[in-house]
């Protein structure tokens, strides 16, 4: 009956809530301040609010009254993570996967912490291994997509936004969607089937600027070459384009 009080009172909190669900808890703990799951739940509640210290501290005094729970080292170790602790947020995250190993919350929990700490490969692996207890989780997608391109791997970081984007689609989960269709731009624009996209057509553009005699681009190529060494070929046709519309006064 109790436990079922406390899910009520988190599903407010998830529905946004969070004062009420607050006040309930407060309420609870001033009729009985031992109770130890009351603590957890408010510091649930306090994470969804944003107050990160007071949720910690809510998590500890659960702790000390010996409710050992992995939704309490979870939570704790994502509070200490946004907060910068990301060291303490793993030691968390690991004791909540002794307790927990099929939760994919907390494989996803400890793949932010390692990715921000610059462990990418580690974050991978955990993301991969969230993904194999729940093959739609969007976020794992998404994250993995983030370490992805942090080691430039941008076929499989493509792969992965475009997952994440399409069951966040299918969820009607707008605004994830939006972030994930934004990264998926930022990052089209860097992969290597853009930037060729890119070089073939300024490549059509001067081909048709000298009259369709490529032999003549490539010289004026050649010149710009020996003038300013070291450059991109895309940027030696883009100045040889430039140079050629300003000499004909566009």
């Amino acid at each position: 009956m109790i436990a079922q009080y406390f899910t009520q009172l988190l599903e407010k909190a998830e529905k946004g809530d969070t004062q009420e669900a607050l006040a309930d808890l407060n309420w609870v703990l001033k009729a009985d301040p031992q109770d130890a799951q009351a603590y957890c739940c408010r510091g649930v509640v306090r994470c969804k609010m944003g107050n990160y210290r007071e949720a910690i501290a809510d998590f500890n005094q659960a702790l000390r009254l010996n409710f050992q729970d992995a939704i309490v080292y979870r939570n704790r170790g994502r509070a200490r993570s946004i907060l910068g602790d990301h060291q303490g947020a793993i030691a968390d995250l690991n004791q909540a996967l002794q307790m927990q190993p099929e939760d994919p919350l907390v494989y996803i929990a400890r793949g932010n912490a390692y990715r921000t700490t610059g462990n990418y490969l580690g974050a991978i692996q955990d993301y991969t291994q969230a993904l194999q207890i729940n093959p739609n989780d969007a976020q794992a997608y998404y994250n993995r997509g983030i370490a992805y391109t942090c080691i430039e791997e941008m076929q499989n970081a493509l792969e992965d936004y475009q997952r994440a984007a399409s069951i966040f689609c299918e969820q009607e989960d707008w605004g994830n969607y939006q972030q994930v269709l934004s990264s998926l731009e930022k990052i089209q624009k860097f992969s290597p089937e853009s930037k060729k996209q890119k070089y073939n057509l300024l490549r059509q553009r001067l081909l048709r600027m000298v009259g369709g005699y490529w032999e003549i681009a490539e010289r004026l190529i050649q010149q710009k070459q020996d003038y300013y060494p070291g450059m991109s070929d895309d940027w030696y046709l883009q100045k040889v384009i430039d140079d050629l519309e300003r000499d004909r006064g566009r």
